[in-house]
């Protein structure tokens, strides 16, 4: 299966268990990589979509240290959480962790996010990488890569900030 949800992000499904997310950002991959790693930045742009908050985005980037994030729906009050562990650390290059949602019963997913330059441009490649089929499908039929997209898009608007 391959889902386009905009011209710059791909995702795909591969094997059983994983998932792949690719998009290109029109910035460098410092830039990229200090807005996916500092919390200040990640609480701009991964708030998703519009009537959402990030009440909760604690981040101790090092191999061992963790992050929490959480989100609220502004009306309803709805909220929702992740829970994470670095795994590996490879500045602007590469990070892999583990991640599970607070609020829901599934295990953990291990995921790699790889900062790659293309001249001007960053791709960042994620693979998602559940411990089955089952999983992976629960995770997907949340609609996960739609709001994935709209974080992105989101991102791309606090690199332009960045670059001014």
């Amino acid at each position: 299966m391959n889902e386009q949800t905009d011209p710059a992000m791909t995702v795909e499904t591969v094997g059983d268990t994983d998932v792949v997310v690719t998009r290109r950002f029109n910035a460098s991959r410092a830039l990229v990589w200090r807005a996916y790693t500092e919390p200040d930045l990640v609480r701009r742009w991964m708030v998703g979509y519009p009537g959402w908050s990030m009440p909760v985005c604690d981040i101790d980037f090092r191999v061992g240290g963790g992050y929490r994030y959480r989100w609220r729906n502004d009306e309803s009050g709805m909220e929702f959480g992740f829970v994470g562990t670095f795994v590996s650390i490879e500045p602007e290059t590469r990070i892999t962790n583990l991640e599970r949602p607070e609020d829901v019963d599934m295990p953990d997913a291990e995921i790699e996010v790889l900062f790659t330059p293309l001249g001007d441009m960053t791709q960042l490649k994620m693979v998602i990488r559940y411990p089955d089929a089952a999983t992976r499908k629960q995770a997907l039929e949340t609609g996960m890569t739609d709001g994935m997209g709209v974080t992105f898009d989101l991102l791309d608007g606090v690199l332009s900030e960045m670059e001014a």
